[in-house]
């Protein structure tokens, strides 16, 4: 017995790793004395390392299955190949090749996490994987609930002793900015409800696991964030269109919840504040003159698009469109845009083939999985990682949805979680030659390789005085504020 639970842990340990690390990431302040941003980006480096020796030393039998994922066809895979290729031609072009190659080797590394983790899905029992993941986004959101509640208490009482306003934006302390709470909460929430949904056998059950994505959708309110609120909009929608039966009682559940945060949210921060005559800063409340703009988000790609036009074929290196001071952003706060303008045209069509037949078998198998069984768990599981995977490529338009450390990491783990569905709904392939051959095994082990290599190199001069470049930077620019890429001061060249 104890032998099978090792290799039963042996074969799932990077998709817990990336589990255990989404429920960690928003919850637990890694290191107290970094910025949010830069602790989990610090954390993600440790997983994502541990992902590419896991390629490097594991033995044949999981490599093959690693590589017999390319269900898509060989000639997505030469894509993919081509797309690394002129990235590190990109990188080494760049104006600093080592923090060109540090963003072309994270790249490498969350596809082959997101690989990997469609591979453990596929080689698993898919029924208990939909479990696992569907209880770690219930615990990860419920446990961040009870943390901003807390905190709401503790100002409520505690402002008026101390003279201090209450800030709304206090309750987001997961994360740097609200809006980044925006993207995570785009790719959690459509599976908030389904717990109620599956599990909860009384009415009692149903509206004690309901508080949680009632209180969440009121902090997605309270945020702001009008790119979170309309990326939802979009998912539900998708959802409904692409399969309204099954997707009826899916949106009611959500609608009501959504109801109860908004309920919630006129409470506790519209009439409490009022009752109590208390100063509060509350972001929604504070956003009517520029609801219709785009937070300068159009300066930023005017300038993406003149980077474009000036460097058409390669780019100006990954990472490099924060090479370019602005005081507005370090990246184009749209993921087409900072692609292009950094990897270059060729590069970002061949990543746009792979992600787009990566985009086309996950439809089939919605609508598959929905015609045969519209009122089972596994529809209402593959309905929510539609409206979740929808959601973050519409907010990945108007924000840095592929940049942050947590939105990466969810994306990757709602990526693979949907290939592994996938693979899990096709006969198995037979083992072919190729994946037979060592030199295929030895080529992913030599890649793995070099992307730890890069990785290592580009972050080991920085990482002992983050801390301290940052306040340099802030001590020569005063009355500046951090603008995050890599790290939660993003400007590479200074």
């Amino acid at each position: 017995m104890p032998r099978v639970i090792l290799e039963w842990a042996w074969q799932h340990f990077i998709f817990v790793l990336a589990a255990v690390f989404m429920f960690c990431a928003p919850n637990v302040d890694f290191a107290a004395e970094l910025n949010w941003h830069d602790g989990q980006r610090g954390v993600q480096l440790v997983v994502l390392t541990a992902s590419l020796l896991y390629l490097i030393c594991c033995p044949p039998r999981h490599l093959s299955r690693l590589l017999r994922t390319k269900s898509c066809g060989h000639w997505v895979l030469a894509a993919a190949a081509f797309f690394f290729l002129l990235g590190a031609i990109s990188s080494a072009m760049a104006n600093l090749p080592s923090w060109a190659f540090l963003e072309w080797g994270l790249m490498f590394a969350l596809i082959a996490l997101t690989i990997q983790i469609a591979a453990a899905i596929n080689a698993s029992n898919s029924a208990s994987v939909d479990r696992v993941l569907l209880w770690t986004c219930f615990a990860t959101v419920a446990a961040y609930c009870v943390k901003s509640v807390m905190l709401y208490v503790v100002m409520l009482y505690a402002g008026p002793v101390y003279g201090m306003p209450f800030n709304v934006n206090e309750l987001f302390s997961g994360f740097s900015n609200p809006r980044f709470f925006g993207q995570f909460a785009v790719m959690v929430t459509p599976f908030l409800v389904l717990p109620a949904l599956f599990w909860a056998s009384s009415n009692a059950q149903r509206l004690a696991m309901g508080c949680v994505p009632a209180v969440w959708w009121m902090l997605i309110i309270a945020s702001g964030s009008r790119g979170a609120w309309i990326s939802l909009i979009l998912g539900a929608l998708a959802a409904f269109l692409y399969a309204k039966p099954a997707a009826t009682r899916w949106l009611r559940w959500q609608g009501t919840c959504a109801l109860a945060g908004a309920a919630l949210y006129a409470i506790l921060f519209i009439l409490v504040p009022i009752l109590l005559k208390s100063t509060f800063v509350a972001t929604l409340l504070d956003r009517p003159a520029g609801w219709a703009t785009l937070s300068r988000r159009d300066e930023l790609w005017a300038q993406t698009m003149q980077m474009i036009v000036d460097h058409p074929w390669f780019g100006v290196g990954p990472m490099h469109f924060s090479f370019y001071p602005n005081g507005i952003g370090a990246h184009p706060h749209n993921a087409i845009l900072q692609i292009i303008a950094e990897w270059g045209i060729p590069a970002a069509l061949l990543l746009f083939v792979v992600v787009g037949c990566g985009a086309i078998a996950w439809w089939r198998h919605v609508r598959m999985v929905v015609k045969r069984q519209p009122a089972s768990s596994r529809s209402m599981v593959c309905l929510a990682l539609l409206a979740a995977l929808t959601g973050a490529a519409a907010h990945s338009l108007v924000d840095g949805v592929i940049v942050m450390p947590i939105s990466q990491m969810t994306l990757v783990l709602m990526c693979g979680w949907a290939w592994g569905l996938v693979l899990a709904g096709r006969p198995d392939a037979p083992e072919s030659a190729e994946t037979r051959s060592s030199w295929g095994y030895w080529g992913v082990r030599l890649i793995a390789s070099m992307a730890v290599f890069v990785i290592v190199q580009g972050v080991y001069p920085v990482i002992g005085h983050i801390a301290e470049r940052e306040q340099a930077y802030l001590d020569a620019h005063p009355g500046s504020v951090l603008y995050p890429r890599f790290w939660a001061h993003g400007w590479i060249n200074q």
